[in-house]
């Protein structure tokens, strides 16, 4: 049986240069006395000594808070992350990224917006980028792909229906309440290179099936740092193709929230049915895929549509064995849900 209290967990790779800003952000709380609280790290198969400048870093400081490294060899963010849930001691599960400098109330806000509603299941906060140099023209307007800027439409607190990963606390009793009843994510995150990801959407979704609501308090917030070889075109585009790597499996809880009819396979698969009709629907976009090997197209947003649908594409020919199976999976979830 968790406690009443939040468990902070900093899933690693490589993160040795990253750690001092955002263990020192964190170790600066500013929490009333009955808060109860802990830091983990999740060292994921790190090569650079993260684990001993992470408890270097916890020894010079003077908190008590109690603090622990555990590790986990399964390479990809979504594992480390639920090593990090398995090991948490309390109710609240804080995702911190590497390089998020959380501002002293956060905490704090967390606790309170949870407390404030019952049904609230997510909670997440405002990223301000942190950068090296000035950001591109197109920065702002994709700001969000970065785990940045607001999270509903107004900018105001309020529920809204997705959230990005960093920043965001959640309820591990509604994370049991899925598991129990069959939920298995469709989703890797981030691996190595790839820049698959989505783990965080698909838990929005999840969430929401469960009849929790997802709460953005821009009242707390955290720097995320952005060095400058991520605030880039080509990383822009290479986030682009792994958001349409994601969509692939994110429409199937899409489908399903919209009550849709579970697909079925015809005279041909219904996997070979859905990606030749997102690769016509895509043909006047294509020729850019081609012009941009010669050329950049730097803020081109047709460019991103065709990598993103490119990305889809290939997300559901990846999977075209399994493909209805996993929308039998989602459907069958959501049934067991409201039972």
């Amino acid at each position: 049986m968790r406690q009443d209290g939040i468990s902070v967990i900093i899933c690693c790779y490589n993160s040795s240069a990253r750690l001092t800003p955002t263990l020192e952000h964190l170790f600066k709380q500013v929490v009333a006395k009955n808060l109860n609280w802990e830091i983990i790290i999740v060292n994921n198969n790190s090569t650079d000594g993260t684990s001993t400048k992470a408890q270097r870093l916890y020894d010079l400081s003077d908190t008590s808070v109690p603090f622990r490294i555990i590790q986990e060899p399964n390479p990809g963010l979504s594992n480390a992350r639920q090593a990090g849930f398995d090991a948490s001691r309390f109710e609240i599960a804080l995702m911190v990224d590497d390089d998020n400098w959380l501002s002293p109330n956060y905490l704090s806000g967390i606790r309170n917006s949870f407390a404030s509603n019952t049904e609230i299941g997510m909670v997440g906060g405002l990223g301000i980028p942190e950068v090296e140099k000035p950001v591109p023209d197109w920065f702002e307007k994709y700001a969000s792909c970065f785990a940045t800027g607001p999270q509903t439409a107004n900018g105001e607190a309020g529920f809204t229906e997705d959230m990005y990963g960093a920043g965001l606390a959640l309820k591990l009793s509604v994370l049991d309440t899925l598991k129990g009843s069959g939920f298995k994510s469709l989703l890797s995150d981030r691996t190595g290179s790839s820049l698959m990801s989505g783990g965080d959407t698909e838990l929005c979704f999840a969430f929401r099936m469960t009849g929790f609501k997802l709460y953005y308090n821009p009242k707390i917030s955290f720097k995320h740092e952005l060095p400058s070889e991520r605030i880039n075109w080509q990383y822009l585009r290479r986030l682009f193709y792994g958001f349409g790597l994601t969509k692939a499996r994110i429409d199937i809880y899409t489908s399903c929230e919209y009550n849709k009819p579970m697909p079925k396979n015809g005279r041909l698969p219904f996997w070979f049915n859905r990606s030749y009709f997102l690769w016509k629907k895509s043909l006047t976009l294509r020729w850019l895929l081609i012009k941009s090997k010669f050329k950049p197209l730097e803020g081109n947003d047709d460019l991103l549509k065709a990598l993103a649908k490119s990305g889809q594409i290939n997300g559901i020919v990846s999977m075209r064995k399994m493909y209805i199976d996993h929308y039998k999976q989602v459907y069958n979830l959501k049934a067991r849900l409201q039972q």
